[in-house]
């Protein structure tokens, strides 16, 4: 009880979304023995990976760990925890001990030595930060279900500390307005050629895996390997929006090159984050309700008050009641300084010393 406890209040003072991450690591160790742990952030949106730190963790499964999880059905996939009525998942129960059925079990974990697996999706409010994955060797023990018992009951303190972080620190001021890099990857995820920006923000999103990988960042295999998935399936293009240890908020997306997903080739681009691209996640990450998110939406926008109640067919009453709840979960007192809080401290454009808001 006094590890959950050292946890938990770990959660909620980490300064960082690493620190954070590297002391749930260190504090899980004495609660659920492990041979080794991924901790990944993800896009809340897409639920595409955007940065991971690694613990004893072979370097050359992660492509293979990421292809897997994005690739074809599998047992407890992210896609799968996120939404499900519990967020933990254990290789050996859902395979009834039969790992071999697993496709991830198969291709990124027996080849290098890695057994069982524990695995949590961090949720808060319903809404995915991050997944959280424990391993034990091949040749050790499985994991129990007193162990998945307790990282679920820790899941939520992980998922509030992963939320609160991703807006608790404000971006550096000294934007540079480089605009959009790309980036042309091969079919063996090998970078062929790339602008000047592009070149500077792939180096800036590689800083964002604790110990860095060699080869592609993370979030860029990730948005690769959704990319080479589902192209020709819907049309929809991947993409993962992603903060940098410098603060700022970057997003990331790819398209097909030579008129065909089968080629292998793509165009990878790497941008800073547009308001509108990046209001979902900053509004969800200060844990707005529904209704709040229309209220706030309409506020940014500059619309009076009575025109947001005509709007929604509120009262003018209810829609200061909103505002009044928004502004005390984001930590500023008018539509001004929501407006400077959700978009220019977010994107490094606002006043340099500004006091960051309460996150939720």
């Amino acid at each position: 009880m006094v590890g959950e406890t050292s946890l938990s209040s770990w959660c909620g003072r980490a300064a960082t979304s690493f620190d954070l991450r590297e002391g749930v690591i260190d504090r899980l160790q004495s609660l659920i023995g492990f041979d080794g742990a991924f901790f990944a952030t993800v896009d809340p949106v897409s639920l595409l990976y955007t940065s991971a730190v690694r613990r004893d963790m072979p370097a050359e499964a992660s492509p293979a760990f990421i292809r897997t999880e994005l690739g074809e059905p599998d047992v407890n996939q992210l896609r799968y925890l996120a939404g499900a009525p519990s967020p933990v998942g254990w290789l050996d129960a859902a395979t009834q001990g039969r790992r071999g059925r697993s496709v991830r079990y198969r291709e990124a974990m027996r080849p290098f030595g890695l057994g069982d697996e524990l695995r949590v999706a961090l949720r808060a409010d319903g809404v995915c930060w991050g997944l959280l994955c424990l391993h034990r060797e091949e040749r050790g023990p499985a994991f129990t279900a007193h162990d998945a018992d307790v990282l679920g009951r820790l899941s939520a303190y992980g998922a509030e500390g992963l939320r609160r972080t991703l807006v608790a620190e404000h971006a550096v001021h000294d934007w540079d307005p480089d605009g959009p890099g790309v980036v042309v990857v091969g079919p063996g995820h090998d970078v062929e050629s790339a602008t000047p920006a592009g070149s500077r923000w792939l180096a800036e999103v590689a800083e964002l895996d604790a110990p860095a990988l060699g080869g592609l960042p993370t979030v860029v295999r990730a948005v690769l390997d959704r990319l080479r998935r589902q192209a020709g399936e819907d049309g929809r293009l991947p993409r993962a929006r992603v903060r940098t240890r410098s603060g700022r908020w970057l997003v990331v997306h790819a398209s097909v090159l030579d008129g065909a997903p089968t080629s292998g080739r793509a165009a990878l681009v790497i941008e800073p984050a547009a308001p509108a691209t990046l209001f979902p996640i900053v509004v969800a990450a200060y844990g707005l309700t529904a209704r709040e998110v229309e209220v706030a939406r309409r506020a940014l926008a500059g619309l009076a008050r009575k025109t947001i109640a005509a709007e929604l067919r509120l009262s003018l009453h209810t829609v200061n009641d909103h505002l009044k709840a928004i502004f005390d979960k984001v930590g500023v007192n008018s539509a001004g300084q929501l407006r400077a809080r959700v978009f220019q401290d977010q994107q490094g454009t606002g006043a340099a010393g500004a006091t960051p808001g309460r996150a939720r």
